[in-house]
């Protein structure tokens, strides 16, 4: 039977690192997310990023960053193991860069709005996805969610 501690940590809510150089933009999209139950970390740069200790469930990545480019970013977080999924929420328009980035990931333009950020997040968090488990990748469970909580696991004996 599992404790009380084990229930609680299988229903917390999703771990979201959220990479944005805008303070404003920020803050603003963390409340968002944390409004869906949502648990948000935010950096602002991409030292920030990799300071941040732990592994989280979705990554949330600006392109163009003032230490770097969040692709760049993405791949190092996907080699240490730190997240399960990723997408870009990006201003930029270099074709070649966005380009790139596509192919590690969905991207919205951040023209379309905090709220179809949010409709990718949900999907991003729903669909099957690698998991990286002690470095090596093996195929994760198809989340069913409703909001954003994590499903309950059943009981077993």
């Amino acid at each position: 039977m599992e404790s009380p501690s084990q229930q609680r940590a299988e229903l917390a809510p999703y771990r979201v690192l959220l990479v944005e150089d805008d303070p404003a933009v920020a803050r603003g999209l963390a409340r968002l997310l944390m409004a869906r139950g949502l648990s948000v970390e935010v950096a602002l740069s991409c030292a920030a990023a990799r300071a941040i200790p732990g592994r989280f469930d979705l990554a949330i990545l600006d392109i163009e960053l003032p230490d770097g480019l969040g692709v760049d970013l993405a791949q190092v977080l996907v080699l240490k193991s730190k997240i399960c999924a990723l997408m870009f929420y990006t201003g930029a328009t270099y074709q070649p860069l966005l380009r790139r980035a596509a192919e590690l990931a969905p991207v919205v333009p951040k023209h379309l709005g905090p709220h179809a950020l949010l409709e990718a997040a949900h999907t991003r968090l729903s669909e099957p996805r690698p998991r990286f488990n002690s470095g090596i990748l093996t195929e994760g469970d198809v989340q069913d969610i409703d909001g954003f909580a994590r499903p309950e696991r059943p009981t077993g004996s």
